[in-house]
């Protein structure tokens, strides 16, 4: 019965992780992972680092996104890309860029080894489609949002005692004097974590996060190394935070990038 419990909840959720299953189920931690291991055994999952994920193929589940695209999210991934190396830990926390960032490291090669630690079930999901086994999904624990993000002390945690070479935050508003914010008190507190654990910091921001209002602070803007926004962002606002970051890169609003194109480092 407990197994057929824990199938279930793959099939509905897309994604499972194992302090879930121990906190829902009241079982232990090694009993979650004999679980998972037989049923992957029966081809009724796949295991991830950290949990699992529905055996069916990407479009037989419901997967639910972080919300709708923004203008330019393409263009920005591709741009972001181009900052990760193998051999690194990648931390990447929710928001509409995040899948799409996921997609182009699968789809790069280059980028093995590569563990990409992330709090967004959409994110774990994309990675763990590759199947290759130099990329690595570790999914943080923690309460499930509406969109597949996973918030609170158990997703915190885990940034905390996995530091990663990179960490990706997604705006939800930025601007020179106030820094970057989230959208939420508990999503901003697991970005803090990514931030405060990260050898380096990238904050991708749209030309709409550039406007004041953000409750929930995340980062003031000299604790950025790379600043990743539209080149339709508002221009003043742009040169004032390009003197406070490390590095200030831009992306065509609305366009895509070619793919696979190294930015020249400076």
């Amino acid at each position: 019965m407990r197994r057929e419990r824990i199938a279930a909840a793959v099939r509905v959720r897309g994604v499972v992780t194992v302090a879930d299953l121990v906190r829902d189920l009241g079982v232990s931690e090694m009993t979650v992972r004999r679980d998972l291991a037989a049923l992957a055994e029966r081809g009724l999952l796949h295991r991830v680092h950290g949990g699992a994920t529905s055996a069916r193929g990407q479009g037989s589940v419901h997967v639910p996104r972080p919300g709708p695209p923004r203008a330019g999210d393409d263009a920005r991934a591709e741009v972001a890309v181009r900052l990760i190396e193998p051999g690194g830990v990648v931390a990447l926390g929710s928001g509409t860029t995040m899948p799409l960032l996921a997609e182009r490291i699968v789809g790069d090669p280059r980028l093995r080894p590569l563990t990409v630690l992330t709090s967004s079930t959409v994110v774990a999901r994309v990675v763990d489609s590759a199947g290759d086994g130099l990329l690595t999904a570790i999914l943080t624990g923690g309460t499930r949002t509406a969109s597949g993000t996973l918030v609170g002390p158990l997703a915190r945690r885990a940034f905390g005692e996995i530091p990663s070479t990179l960490a990706f935050v997604d705006a939800y508003r930025i601007t020179s004097e106030t820094g970057v914010a989230g959208l939420g008190h508990e999503e901003a507190g697991v970005s803090r974590a990514m931030v405060e654990n990260a050898d380096r910091v990238v904050v991708l921001a749209s030309r709409s996060a550039w406007r004041p209002g953000g409750r929930h602070p995340i980062a003031s803007l000299d604790e950025v190394d790379v600043l990743v926004t539209d080149d339709a962002a508002p221009a003043r606002e742009r040169e004032r935070a390009g003197s406070a970051v490390g590095r200030l890169l831009l992306a065509p609003a609305g366009a895509a990038l070619p793919a696979r194109r190294r930015l020249v480092r400076g």
